[in-house]
C-alpha cells in the first residue's frame, strides 16, 4: 500500500483510542511547525548570505596596505542565529514528519511521559535561543564594523571605503537588517509552536493517565463503544 492510500485510509477511518491524544491540535501544529521552519530557513540564509559579505569585504581591504576588519560582534550574533535556526528548522522538520507519520500510518509509535517531557523541554530551549539571538542581533544592528590600518589615518580610510560605495554601518547591508527581522519572526512563530506542543503534551499526559487509572481501577475505556458514537478528532 503506498503513502498515498495509507494517507487516505487515516483520514477515512475513525481514529482508536490510541491514537485520539495523538491527534490533539495536530493540524494547527502542522503548519505552525511548518510556517516556523520557514522562517528559520529564512533567518539561516540572510545570515549566510551576510557571512560571505563579511569575507567578501576582508578580500576587498586587501587593497589598503595592512587594513584590518573589525565586525566581529556581528559576526558572532549572525553565527549564533544560524546556529540557532538551523537546529529549530531541524526539529519541526523532524517532528512534522512524525505527526504527518502518524496520519499515513507509516509511524504509530506512542508517546509516553518521557518523549513528551523530551519534546516541551526540547521546544522551549528552541523558543529561548531564538529570543537571545533575536535580541543581541538587535543590539549590534544600529552598529558599525571599523576598519583600521597602522600605515593610514583612519580619515583617509574612510573616504577611500566612501569613494568606493562601501558602508560600514550594519543597518546598510540587506543581509543583516534582514536576519535581524526574520530572527524575531522565527522567535514568534517558534514561541505559538511551543505553546502548541506543551497543549498537546499536556493533553497526552492527562489522557495517559486516564488510562493508567482506569486500567488500576480493572475498568479500561472502551474504544470500541467511543468509535460508535461517531466522533472523529480527524476532522
Amino acid at each position: 500500500m503506498g503513502i498515498g492510500q495509507h494517507f487516505q485510509e487515516g483520514l477515512r477511518r475513525h481514529p482508536t483510542e490510541e491514537e485520539r491524544h495523538t491527534d490533539y491540535l495536530r493540524w494547527p501544529r502542522l503548519i505552525a511547525f511548518q510556517l516556523t521552519s520557514a522562517f528559520c530557513v529564512v533567518a539561516f540564509s540572510l545570515a549566510s548570505w551576510a557571512l560571505a559579505i563579511h569575507y567578501q569585504n576582508i578580500r576587498d581591504l586587501r587593497a589598503i596596505p595592512g587594513a584590518t576588519l573589525d565586525d566581529h560582534d556581528i559576526f558572532s550574533a549572525g553565527a549564533y542565529l544560524s546556529a540557532s535556526a538551523g537546529l529549530a528548522s531541524l526539529t519541526c522538520t523532524i517532528t512534522n514528519l512524525l505527526v504527518f507519520g502518524r496520519v499515513t500510518k507509516l509511524w504509530n509509535k506512542p508517546d509516553t511521559d518521557r518523549s513528551l517531557l523530551i519534546k516541551e523541554l526540547v521546544f522551549g530551549f528552541e523558543a529561548v535561543a531564538l529570543l537571545v539571538a533575536a535580541i543581541v542581533c538587535t543590539s549590534f544592528v544600529r552598529g558599525s564594523a571599523t576598519v583600521t590600518s597602522p600605515t593610514i589615518p583612519q580619515a583617509t580610510i574612510l573616504l577611500l571605503l566612501k569613494a568606493a560605495g562601501k558602508s560600514l554601518a550594519y543597518a546598510d547591508v540587506p543581509a543583516i537588517v534582514g536576519f535581524t527581522v526574520f530572527a524575531w519572526l522565527a522567535w514568534l512563530s517558534m514561541t505559538i509552536t511551543t505553546i502548541l506542543v506543551i497543549l498537546a503534551a499536556r493533553h497526552s499526559h492527562k489522557v495517559l493517565r486516564e488510562r493508567a487509572a482506569a486500567i488500576t481501577t480493572g475498568n479500561p475505556r472502551s474504544s470500541s463503544a467511543e468509535e460508535k458514537s461517531g466522533y472523529n478528532h480527524r476532522a
